[in-house]
């Protein structure tokens, strides 16, 4: 594996990771009674671009 290979295998982890603590982070939104409809709305629309 050269070099190059390991960088772009690396930023593509980084890249699932994110991807993951995005949807979590609006699983959370979602599931909040605190949030309000709008809130709730929009974390239902980005989850459905996301997944």
């Amino acid at each position: 594996m050269t070099k190059e290979e390991r960088r772009q295998r690396a930023e593509r982890a980084h890249q699932e990771r994110e991807r993951e603590a995005q949807i979590a982070a609006l699983h959370q939104i979602r599931d909040d009674p605190r949030a309000t409809p709008g809130e709730r709305l929009e974390a239902v629309k980005l989850l459905l671009e996301l997944e």
